[in-house]
């Protein structure tokens, strides 16, 4: 757990609405953070060995169209940086799209369109990559993985945007890790993000830690998880696939 005087946590939401986190927690949450003495600061400042104190950096997967109509208001009126993680291949579907459902996205949910990714960019959000067509790497072969990466980065950089980071979707890295990591590099990624509980730094670029809100956990259990009391607890919860340990590095 990190102390209580220095935190430095990436926190991960993916809907801000009915079906996901609601308007009013998401706001009750940020106004306690603040309250506890959290800074909300972008990613790049976050990775910056230098800062002491309480800091969060808040990201968002999957780009719901609700988070462009819902969220990106709330961040403006508190002034805090937020880093949107974008399968590409997946804009403009509405919501319940076989394909959206095949991939595990939320049910009753509508994705951004390119104009809401426009929109959310010229707010002075940052765009970030989330895998084409939000696959599962854990369990999808390197040749399909090479092939999803390099369709959606393509799409990505024919929209104007150039990402530098990227989040494993689901959390779940892909069995190939260096083989995968090595085409993140190979295509201008210099940070990837992980769903494991913990305190971010850059240590492992490629692994660097985030905690997920519950869209429907109580006020206190999504505070006590930023603060890092539950790291453990959480990480005994995680699947195989999400654990960034040794073998993952050196074997995967």
């Amino acid at each position: 757990m990190p102390t209580l005087i220095n935190m430095k946590r990436i926190v991960l939401v993916h809907a801000i609405s009915e079906c996901g986190l609601s308007i009013k927690n998401m706001i009750r949450y940020i106004k306690w953070m603040k309250l506890l003495g959290f800074k909300f600061v972008s990613l790049d400042q976050m990775i910056a060995n230098n800062i002491k104190g309480r800091y969060i950096s808040l990201v968002v997967d999957d780009s719901y169209r609700c988070v462009r109509i819902n969220l990106m208001p709330i961040l403006q009126r508190y002034s805090i940086p937020c880093t949107l993680f974008v399968p590409p291949g997946l804009l403009g579907l509405k919501a319940n799209d076989p394909q959206l459902l095949q991939h595990a996205c939320y049910k009753n949910e509508d994705m951004m369109t390119v104009a809401d990714l426009n929109e959310w960019s010229k707010n002075g959000f940052e765009v970030g990559f989330h895998t084409n067509m939000h696959i599962d790497l854990s369990v999808t072969d390197p040749i399909s993985q090479t092939d999803d990466f390099i369709t959606g980065i393509t799409t990505l950089n024919a929209l104007g945007y150039k990402p530098n980071k990227f989040a494993y979707p689901f959390g779940r890295l892909p069995k190939n890790y260096i083989s995968y990591r090595n085409l993140l590099l190979n295509n201008g990624i210099k940070y990837a993000y992980t769903l494991w509980p913990g305190d971010a730094d850059n240590t492992e670029p490629f692994l660097i830690n985030r905690v997920c809100l519950g869209d429907h956990s109580p006020l206190w259990w999504n505070i006590l998880k930023t603060i890092g009391i539950v790291d453990k607890r959480l990480r005994n919860q995680c699947e195989v696939s999400q654990r960034p340990c040794k073998r993952t590095k050196k074997t995967l």
